[in-house]
């Protein structure tokens, strides 16, 4: 570990994750705590510099709010009220001469500390790297600052003999959408996050059983050191989520969009070809008569879905993908798509026109055309339609 690491206790970080699941602190008030607790490593490490060099000057250590707010990024006002609520709680009493952490555990978070226990002792060591600490201390994201507290129990221990730091574990979503109180949409989210951070390294080799019954192995590397926390996800299409989209097509060809448009037929949702979902025409049809059906609704949020939907079933290893739409649209099952889909399919709907065209970026058109204007976010005039040329008709003479 090249940054070296602060020892906390599942009691500390039990209580922390307790009152952020019960709203007694907010994460502005976790990222202060995550700031004091690596003021008071440095104090330490400090403090072994001296005695390794044999310094036996007093020196007593001073702790200032401005070193917390350059810490956090956040303004003063809001460190302050961080400070005011991790006090009521115990969790941290801040002074000018010192930082008292919490020792013992809050009766009402039993249950929680006791899920990160895992059947060891509540009290013993963690060692949480410092540039864990620092990333914590100015993430603004709540559900990727949980996640990776959850991740830091899980897998990070120190021998009894030896005092080596194992970094090693095997954790579920649903336990840790459950303990720390998340969705499962939000956990898988985080989960690519980090590692896309490069913090966690994914899990390639495990069967399936394996992950229903313990979840993913992962090893989280010691040596990791953020360079800009947090990074914004790039605007361009993302790797898809393990597991999820093995083989997922991107891109149609021009010629098979100008085959299907030919077919003289109409689609129905009695008859949904697998072409459909990759056809502007067809699925505007599809749209709308879902809309008429009552299966959705013509607003913003039931177009993004729908979307989504289309992305979830184009991209499922099922074979009969338009099963799979059908039922996420008619039972609006929008739980069963994961996060990355559906950033996909804002990011299809944001989609300028000028882009080169592909399947998404067809049925991210299609919607944006049926949606009202004032949801599109753009004016009320309507605009040209491009696929009908034809020569403009004369003016009236008698307007």
């Amino acid at each position: 570990m090249t940054t070296g690491y602060k020892t906390l206790t599942p009691n500390q970080i039990g209580t922390l994750l307790h009152a952020l699941s019960t709203r007694q602190i907010t994460w502005t008030a976790a990222r202060v705590w995550c700031a004091c607790v690596e003021m008071q490593a440095i104090r330490e490490a400090a403090g072994r510099v001296r005695r390794q060099r044999r310094d036996k000057r007093p020196l007593q250590p001073e702790y200032r709010r401005e070193e917390l707010v350059e810490m956090t990024g956040l303004n003063r006002r809001m460190v302050a009220r961080g400070l005011s609520q991790l006090e009521p709680v115990d969790l941290v009493h801040f002074r000018s001469e010192a930082i008292h952490l919490l020792e013992a555990p809050m009766l009402e978070a039993a249950e929680t500390i006791q899920e990160l226990s895992g059947g060891r002792s509540p009290r013993r060591p963690i060692p949480v790297p410092r540039a864990v600490l620092r990333f914590l201390a100015r993430q603004p994201t709540a559900a990727l600052g949980r996640v990776m507290l959850g991740y830091v129990v899980r897998g990070l221990t120190i021998d009894r003999q030896g005092g080596a730091i194992r970094s090693a574990g095997t954790v579920k979503a649903s336990w840790l959408s459950g303990t720390l109180g998340l969705s499962q949409r939000a956990v898988r989210y985080a989960q690519s996050r980090l590692k896309q951070l490069g913090w966690i390294c994914p899990d390639r080799g495990s069967k399936q059983w394996k992950l229903n019954r313990t979840g993913a192995w992962f090893s989280i590397r010691l040596d990791w050191v953020p360079t800009v926390a947090p990074l914004r996800v790039e605007t361009g299409t993302p790797a898809a989520p393990p597991r999820e989209d093995r083989k997922t097509p991107t891109e149609i060809e021009d010629q098979k969009l100008g085959v299907l448009e030919r077919k003289g037929r109409e689609p129905s949702l009695r008859n949904i070809q697998p072409s459909d979902l990759h056809d502007r025409g067809r699925l505007r049809v599809l749209f709308r008569r879902a809309v008429q059906r009552g299966w959705v609704r013509s607003c913003e949020s039931d177009a993004l879905n729908f979307l989504a939907a289309a992305v979830r079933a184009r991209s499922t290893p099922s074979r009969d993908p338009v099963r799979v739409f059908v039922a996420l649209v008619r039972e609006r099952r929008w739980n069963h798509i994961t996060q990355a889909q559906e950033d996909q399919a804002r990011r299809a709907l944001r989609q300028p026109s000028n882009r080169p065209p592909s399947a998404v970026h067809a049925i991210g058109d299609v919607l944006k055309t049926l949606l009202p204007a004032h949801l599109r976010g753009q004016s009320a005039r309507p605009q040209p339609v491009a696929h009908r040329p034809g020569p403009r008709p004369a003016a009236n003479s008698d307007a």
